[in-house]
């Protein structure tokens, strides 16, 4: 105001509206005749034992048929038809967690796809219901353009002490602070960041000044060895003097010489590494999952009365659903699930895309239809 008794400016406070759409995923066992499930009742000792963890670390948890002893799907053939479908469950979700994309869904709606990392840490974000750009919630993306993760033009090092700084530096200003990030990226390229990262972080910024000409710097006591070790062994990784969980993910999408990229030469990959916040201000949930609670459909079918038929069951606390399907003598078990990714905070959500790596050697893919799967033998036993 020019005078005292002039009107001061005002201010607005501005809001967006973000969404996250419910996707749709199934998957059937193959048609079981009831025969087959009493093969295994005639007294003969198979002496069969299975070894590895077939349930793994992602979709199915305890307190359901599916959290038996693994021991049972060598003589339950219900037990190993619906194991194998969680298999399938985990592959897609797997996927779908980085690359899913409503654009893929099919027109009847059959399948649909959620939006996965790929479509949540962006910019461009708007608002749901006007569609005015909301920057202050657009993710941070940044573009290695292919260089090696262990070039000597642009700086792996440089670039993630970089990202590191700016997110923690908005956490603190925007009051989300403390934040708890994962790193994430594919293990092919946690396994040459690691070649590369103890020297260029201990010699980041620091040069000789005896001969500055040469630059040189020269480790002999074997920290650096150490340093990847310790890396190694407890997946962390030390930004800016703060520590940060890593995770490697078969999901993460990578381009490969071979199928789908002219971009690299052969043995070359390119893929991205993620800044993912799961909390803020200590223990604020900031990327979750959330799915449709199957366990609400007594209370919706209640009225039927004893027409209810007792066919559908869930597991996993509601999370996915199952329907038996009967052909005479012959059935087989249907199941699906309606998850969806939300990233509450995509401005604490960074990205580092196209960065390029050549492994020494590609490690196997899970994934039927990569160059690297490889398949385990017969579907029938």
């Amino acid at each position: 105001p020019v005078t005292p008794c002039e009107d001061g400016p005002s201010g607005t406070m501005k809001a967006g509206v973000l969404t996250s759409v419910f996707g749709r995923i199934q998957h059937d066992t193959k048609t079981i005749e009831i025969d087959t499930v009493l093969d295994q009742s005639r007294g003969v000792n198979t002496n069969l034992r299975l070894l590895g963890d077939v349930y793994g670390n992602g979709v199915f948890g305890g307190g359901n048929a599916l959290s038996a002893n693994p021991q049972s799907i060598l003589n339950l053939v219900v037990l190993s038809e619906m194991v194998g479908v969680g298999v399938q469950f985990e592959r897609d979700l797997a996927l779908l967690t980085w690359q899913g994309d409503p654009s893929n869904n099919t027109a009847s709606g059959g399948h649909k796809e959620f939006r996965g990392l790929d479509l949540l840490i962006k910019t461009g974000h708007t608002d749901a219901e006007s569609g005015t750009t909301i920057p202050a919630v657009d993710s941070t993306i940044e573009d290695f353009d292919y260089e090696a993760v262990d070039s000597g033009t642009t700086d792996i090092v440089d670039v993630m002490l970089g990202m590191e700084q700016y997110l923690h530096h908005l956490a603190d200003r925007t009051g989300m602070a403390p934040v708890t990030w994962k790193i994430a990226m594919r293990p092919e390229l946690w396994i040459e960041l690691l070649k590369v990262w103890p020297s260029r972080y201990n010699s980041y910024k620091v040069s000789t000044f005896e001969a500055p000409t040469a630059n040189a710097m020269v480790f002999n006591d074997g920290s650096t060895v150490r340093m990847r070790d310790e890396m190694q062994r407890t997946m962390r990784i030390e930004l800016n003097g703060r520590m940060y969980d890593v995770v490697t993910d078969d999901g993460i999408y990578f381009e490969d010489s071979v199928i789908n990229s002219s971009d690299l030469s052969a043995g070359e990959y390119a893929s991205s590494i993620y800044f993912l916040p799961i909390f803020v201000r200590n223990n604020f949930p900031s990327m979750y999952w959330e799915s449709k609670d199957y366990t609400q459909i007594p209370a919706q079918l209640a009225p039927l009365g004893s027409g209810i038929r007792n066919t559908e069951f869930w597991t996993d606390g509601g999370r996915f659903l199952w329907a038996y399907d009967s052909n005479g003598f012959c059935f087989k078990l249907k199941a699906k699930c309606e998850p969806r990714l939300l990233l509450r905070t995509p401005h604490l959500a960074a990205k580092i895309q196209n960065v390029m790596y050549k492994p020494t050697r590609a490690l196997r893919s899970p994934f039927p239809g990569d160059a690297n799967y490889k398949g385990g033998g017969v579907s029938t036993r």
